[in-house]
């Protein structure tokens, strides 16, 4: 193998691993939107269903991506 074969794998696994990276932070923040949206949006439309479990149960979907 010469050096420009191993230098052209090289620049391909770091490609690789930032679109891996890249995927990795959109699913966290998905996750993070999701726990957000659980929590306060039940919260600012009315806070009496903050005593609902619908919320929690978006909150362990959330916490299922993390």
């Amino acid at each position: 193998m010469t050096d420009s074969d191993a230098a052209n794998r090289r620049l391909a696994a770091k490609r690789h691993n930032e679109g891996i990276k890249l995927l990795a932070n959109a699913f966290h923040s998905l996750s993070l939107g999701v726990a957000g949206a659980a929590l306060i949006l039940p919260g600012v439309t009315s806070p009496a269903k903050l005593l609902e479990p619908a919320p929690f149960i978006w909150l362990r979907v959330a916490v299922a991506y993390i």
